[in-house]
């Protein structure tokens, strides 16, 4: 790794607001996963109901759930403005990068 990224990684651990709104970025995005399978499921149990009403109410609370969806993702987007390029969890890098680290450390080792 390079010796800036290794000094915002160490940056990170030690800085308390950085770490909180990492913990907020995992926990939005928690949730906006769960509220996708909501609606997917939702989305299919949708397809196969024949009961007009019955479809009314599902296609409302797809449209409801779509919709906190949608707030959660801008306000994950604002979360990770806020927090910058870091990846940091609270228990270390986060596992969603850490293919990229691996590979920035195997061209490193090349040169």
């Amino acid at each position: 790794m390079k010796t800036r990224k290794l000094i915002e990684q160490i940056k990170a651990l030690f800085d308390a607001d950085l770490r909180h709104s990492l913990n907020k970025q995992q926990s939005l995005h928690q949730v906006l996963e769960q509220l996708r399978r909501k609606e997917k499921a939702l989305q299919a149990e949708l397809l196969y109901q024949q009961d007009p009403q019955r479809r009314d109410k599902l296609q409302l609370k797809i449209d409801l759930v779509h919709s906190q969806r949608k707030k959660g993702l801008v306000l994950l987007k604002q979360a990770q403005a806020d927090a910058g390029p870091v990846h940091l969890t609270a228990s270390g890098i986060d596992s969603d990068h850490c293919g990229d680290i691996a590979a920035n450390d195997e061209s490193e080792q090349r040169d």
